[in-house]
């Protein structure tokens, strides 16, 4: 099984690359986005494994998500004019909240090589991170390839476990480990779970129905 290092080194690489493409094509609007895109691949090769109670993801997870989290409510209370108590008062709060009760609700619920290891939760990676994204004034084309690069970096780490789950053998050029096939799927073991991670999916396509009739998806 590839560890942390190599997930995340791929995740760079795979990064630099899609960056390197999206320049290339003028497909986004300035230097910055190419570094926010090697970025996007950064986290989300590494996401799949925050369902480990114990290693870097989980810790990185739980630091990069409260911090994320504190400053998109830092930007709603600034925005909406609260008081100087409330602007210094609730990202602290929410910061607390996703750390503690956050990861530790992550650590109860999931387990290793289950649902965050799937496609469908790449997907919802990509859902979700376009819909806060839509929270700032940033070009519409940008918000959806930095989304996008997530959900690439996510299918970098499941396509590299896959990878990993195959063995040079004598018998075989290549024999499957009991891990294969356990990274690039549909639907984990646990049925609620993966009804739960699908209908996630669904109410996040209709928070971002907007945004894709403006990007004349779906129309």
């Amino acid at each position: 099984m590839a560890n942390f290092k190599t997930h995340t080194t791929l995740g760079i690489i795979v990064g630099f690359f899609f960056s390197a493409v999206c320049l290339l094509f003028s497909t986004i609007t300035n230097i910055w986005i190419a570094f926010l895109i090697v970025f996007g691949c950064f986290v989300g090769s590494f996401l799949p494994d925050i369902d480990s109670n114990s290693g870097k993801p989980i810790k990185i997870f739980s630091v990069f998500f409260s911090f994320l989290f504190a400053i998109i409510g830092l930007y709603f209370f600034y925005k909406e004019n609260y008081k100087i108590e409330i602007l210094i008062s609730a990202p602290i709060i929410i910061f607390l909240i996703i750390w503690f009760p956050g990861t530790y609700l992550v650590k109860k619920l999931t387990k290793h090589r289950g649902i965050f290891h799937s496609i469908p939760m790449s997907f919802l990676s990509f859902l979700m991170l376009l819909f806060f994204l839509d929270f700032f004034k940033i070009p519409l084309k940008d918000k959806f390839i930095i989304s996008l690069s997530v959900m690439i970096g996510y299918l970098s780490h499941l396509i590299l476990d896959e990878i990993y789950s195959l063995k040079l053998s004598k018998k075989k050029l290549l024999e499957k480990k009991k891990s294969f096939g356990t990274a690039l799927k549909f639907y984990s073991k646990h049925k609620k779970t993966s009804i739960f991670v699908y209908i996630l999916i669904l109410i996040f396509l209709f928070l971002n129905k907007n945004f894709f009739e403006k990007m004349d998806i779906f129309l």
